[in-house]
């Protein structure tokens, strides 16, 4: 009889690690720079599920996959199911990244729609196995994907992100998900008190550009004693004292020399050692990248072949991480399909003309350089977000839950660190679909943390990547 529905159980050692495999599923969806908005996403079987097949009434088919328990919690991914296939599209990098080392999946299947779904237990997931049993009894079996019989009425809104309570609170089985804090049962430390400089957070974007401006980069800028301030590419040239209307990755370079204070900036400030020694570049001098991609400014996907050849040709795998990538748990490389234009022009036309410019120091490389006013560091914002308790995906893109969950980070951000955030800012904040103004507000929150870090912390991260080899990678904390 066909199937409609199915439950997959992640396990540690069947395909890449659960959380991070949850991650990439929603990210594969989500809008990037250079790939079109309302995108689908593919995940891996063992199972091939070769009783599923699509709704005679073309009705939803719903996959729920599901990570291993924490505390009697489960979290999960909910997603409509386009279709099944034998192969990831070639089209499909970032999907082909994810499972580099997985291939030899049985079934591909293209999702849609995929929202984060919360389960108190698994005695309160829905629906029914395919012989009528209680899913919490089906997942005392072996098998790894379950069929699933359920009601349409037993799935929300096609958007919203779904926390399953317990089901004696007065209140409907499946509601909005709380704000994000209350998504992590380890407390947040109290913030060091502000340090008084200027805090700045760049959301980096290698979107193509018109001529006078970027319409992804946003630039959030915090005085000592002032309202926060947001730039936006399309139109905040003038207000950082540039000729034109708008602004461009170039520009950066020219902000930050003019303005002191602690600057973070979210792109890979390196590669990792063994991709750098496979193109032939020394692991110890950061400057040679820079400089290769300041010769390549324009020529990003040519450059990013060029290494993934001789990569391959080394036999290293392309999906290779930096140490700091490693240690933060970031979910992608340096070189990823959604995050190589920004690493190579963020190094080419950032870092590289900043690189003999007395006033900035590039961390941690330049932690000796004495005169500095502005201090540069890379940053990471999903990061930021798992250090405050909250979901690094789900927020960008189109949809009235996202705006809802945009809303929620911000008013979480705002009361925890008393953000000065004016109304017409909040609601920019709150509007911008792709997420990037809320993620150079979290990038102000890491100068912050930055700002405030022992003196040492540089040096003691510039000693140990060159003693390990690895000046080229970089490092960042925050």
């Amino acid at each position: 009889m066909p199937e409609h529905h199915w439950i997959v159980r992640l396990s540690v050692g069947g395909g890449p690690a659960p959380l991070h495999e949850l991650e990439q599923i929603i990210a594969q969806s989500e809008p990037a720079d250079g790939l079109a908005d309302n995108r689908t996403a593919w995940f891996g079987t063992r199972g091939r599920g070769a009783d599923w097949m699509p709704r005679h009434d073309r009705g939803p088919c719903w996959g729920l996959i599901l990570a291993p328990p924490e505390h009697g919690v489960r979290l999960g991914v909910l997603a409509r199911i386009v279709g099944r296939g034998d192969e990831i599209p070639d089209d499909r990098p970032d999907a082909l990244e994810l499972y580099a080392d997985h291939l030899d999946m049985a079934a591909w299947w293209e999702l849609a729609d995929p929202r984060w779904v919360r389960f108190a237990g698994d005695h309160l997931i829905p629906g029914t196995t395919r012989q009528g049993g209680a899913i919490e009894q089906a997942f005392r079996g072996r098998s790894a994907l379950i069929y699933w019989r359920l009601d349409d009425a037993d799935v929300p809104p096609p958007g919203e992100d779904i926390s399953v309570q317990d089901p004696h609170a007065p209140q409907p089985s499946h509601r909005r998900s709380p704000p994000p804090p209350s998504l992590t049962a380890t407390p947040c430390p109290q913030p060091p008190p502000r340090a008084n400089v200027p805090l700045y957070g760049v959301d980096f974007s290698g979107a193509a550009e018109d001529k006078g401006f970027n319409n992804a980069l946003w630039i959030a800028e915090w005085q000592p004693g002032s309202d926060i301030q947001l730039y936006h590419g399309a139109n905040g040239g003038h207000a950082l004292g540039l000729p034109q209307p708008g602004f461009r990755r170039d520009d950066l370079a020219k902000v930050i020399c003019k303005r002191p204070g602690w600057w973070t900036i979210d792109f890979p400030f390196g590669i990792p050692s063994i991709v750098a020694q496979a193109f032939k570049l020394d692991p110890q001098n950061h400057d040679a990248w820079l400089e290769m991609c300041a010769a390549h400014v324009g020529q990003a996907t040519e450059l990013r072949d060029d290494i993934r050849n001789a990569t391959n040709g080394a036999g290293i795998a392309w999906s290779a991480r930096r140490g700091v990538d490693v240690a933060n748990n970031t979910t992608w490389f340096p070189l990823f399909e959604q995050l190589y234009r920004q690493t190579m022009y963020g190094a080419g036309q950032v870092l590289h003309p900043l690189l003999n410019c007395q006033k900035v120091r590039l961390l941690p490389w330049q932690h000796a350089r004495a005169n500095a006013t502005a201090h540069v560091a890379e940053g990471f914002p999903g990061l930021r977000c798992r250090l405050e308790g909250m979901h690094a995906t789900g927020y960008k893109g189109p949809g009235d839950h996202r705006q809802v969950l945009r809303a929620a980070m911000l008013g979480y951000l705002v009361n925890r660190y008393n953000l000065p955030l004016p109304e017409d800012a909040r609601n920019q904040v709150i509007h911008n679909i792709g997420g990037d103004a809320l993620d150079a507000l979290m990038l102000v929150i890491s100068s912050w943390y930055n700002a405030t870090a022992p003196a040492a912390t540089w040096e003691n991260a510039a000693n140990q990547l060159h003693e390990e080899g690895r000046l080229v990678e970089g490092w960042f904390c925050h």
